[in-house]
Parts: structure tokens; C-alpha cells; sequence
């Protein structure tokens, strides 16, 4: 396990836009859990990069980081391997920053709108404003 390099791939993975931040996250949460829960099975431990989704996983700016951080190693040009020595501490450790981080960013998502309902509603709070005005100065002529 390779702490800083952890803390690298989240902080590139932390950049990438919202969607692929989303299939990225759900993808990595599933490929770290599935290691933690059968830590012995070795189907869980490789990933090979000619699979379409793990390709795609894998062109995301940080997953490569995040996955060698984790203890995971190449194996030729196209196999990621976890090797069983390491255990499941180093998936672990990657799928706590990784939740982490996607509590970070829902967190962000939602102080965000909230924002913005604000400012829609203090917009429609002055529109109604200039409506009771322009009805006075109309009532008035």
C-alpha cells in the first residue's frame, strides 16, 4: 500500500467532471469492495484493461494512481493484478478516501443548489416587487 499515491488518484480523480465522476466512483466502489469481501479470490484481483469498462475506467485521470496505491501492480501490457500477499488493507484504504471523497463532492453538489434555489427565489421575490409597483403606479393614473 502506497498511502501517497492514494491521496494522489483521489486528488486527480476529485478534478473529473460530474458523470464520469459518477460511473468512475460506482465502478471503483464495486472493483474495492469485491476485493475486501473475497480477498483470496483472484478474479477479483485482476483487471484486465481490454475489458471496455475497465479501459474506460482506467483512461480516467487518477484511477491509475488510486489502483497502484491500493498495492495493484501490471502484469503485462494488459493485466492490473492485486497480489494476495498485500491483503485487503490497501483496498481498503483506497475505498475509504474514495467514499470520502464522493461525500465531499454530493455535499458540494447539494450546498451548490441550494445556492441556487436561493438566488431563484430572492430573483422571483424582486420580480413580484416590480409587479406590485407597476399595479400601484397603473391603479394610480
Amino acid at each position: 500500500m502506497r498511502p501517497n499515491k492514494i491521496k494522489a488518484g483521489l486528488s486527480m480523480l476529485a478534478d473529473a467532471r460530474h458523470g464520469e465522476f459518477d460511473a468512475t466512483s460506482n465502478l471503483l466502489r464495486k472493483i474495492l469492495t469485491n476485493i475486501i469481501d473475497n480477498p483470496q479470490e483472484s478474479k477479483f484481483r485482476r483487471l484486465r484493461t481490454t475489458n471496455a469498462k475497465i479501459a474506460t475506467l482506467l483512461a480516467t485521470r487518477g484511477v491509475r494512481a488510486l489502483l497502484v496505491g491500493a498495492g495493484c501492480d501490471e502484469e503485462g501490457a494488459d493485466v492490473r493484478v492485486m497480489p494476495e500477499a498485500l491483503g485487503p488493507e490497501g483496498a481498503a484504504a483506497a475505498l475509504d478516501g474514495l467514499v470520502e471523497l464522493v461525500t465531499v463532492r454530493v455535499d458540494a453538489a447539494a450546498a451548490e443548489l441550494a445556492a441556487e434555489l436561493e438566488a431563484r427565489k430572492q430573483i422571483l421575490k424582486q420580480n413580484d416587487e416590480k409587479r406590485k409597483l407597476e399595479r400601484m403606479q397603473i391603479e394610480e393614473d
